[in-house]
């Protein structure tokens, strides 16, 4: 698996997220890559070995829209495979560290700080 090539495409057209259940404290990571729905999309999810989705929405060239994603462990050990490879998304995947030492360490101020900054980088991107 290249992972260099994943991370072209994260950079491009990937999210970077820090999930907080509506119940429960136990916040998480989550990593999603989506794309025009093609063929090419669906064999890179069998390649990572990732479900893709098909999202209703039709892209702006009138094409079906797909998605694959990362929650959690598996997240965690992908973040650990792209992230030396970033280059757009490599202040997303340092907040992401951030969150993850804090949560090490049950420091709940520092993950929700995390969280909060993840979302203000978001917007800025």
């Amino acid at each position: 698996m290249d992972f260099s090539y994943l991370a072209g495409l994260l950079d491009g057209d990937g999210s970077f997220s820090i999930v907080k259940p509506k119940r429960g404290l136990k916040m998480y990571i989550y990593i999603q890559l989506g794309q025009v729905l093609t063929d090419a999309f669906k064999k890179l999810g069998d390649e990572f070995d990732r479900p893709v989705y098909e999202l209703g929405t039709p892209s702006k060239v009138g094409k079906p829209l797909g998605k694959m994603g990362w929650c959690g462990k598996d997240a965690e050990q992908l973040l650990d495979s792209i992230e030396p490879h970033l280059r757009l998304k490599s202040r997303q995947a340092k907040i992401l560290r951030e969150f993850l030492l804090a949560r090490e360490t049950s420091d709940l101020a520092g993950m929700l700080m995390a969280r909060e900054q993840l979302m203000e980088c978001n917007n800025i991107d």
